[in-house]
């Protein structure tokens, strides 16, 4: 287990934990744990906001249809 905010090495985790939302009295709320696929896809956290910006990653966009 590692703590830590390189993009870098998150990107490479197996499984991330991500407390916040913010940090100190804003956070320490579980955000998400699991693979890191779903995180980057699908978290609202700030960390995967940024990973998804770091990584160029595209998140499939759902069309409406009608």
């Amino acid at each position: 287990m590692v703590v830590e905010h390189s993009l870098d090495l998150i990107a490479r985790a197996d499984w991330v934990i991500d407390l916040g939302p913010g940090g100190g009295v804003h956070g320490g709320d579980l955000m998400y744990s699991g693979p890191l696929g779903p995180f980057v896809e699908h978290g609202e956290s700030p960390t995967a906001e940024e990973l998804r910006s770091h990584l160029k990653w595209e998140v499939a966009a759902t069309a409406a249809v009608g």
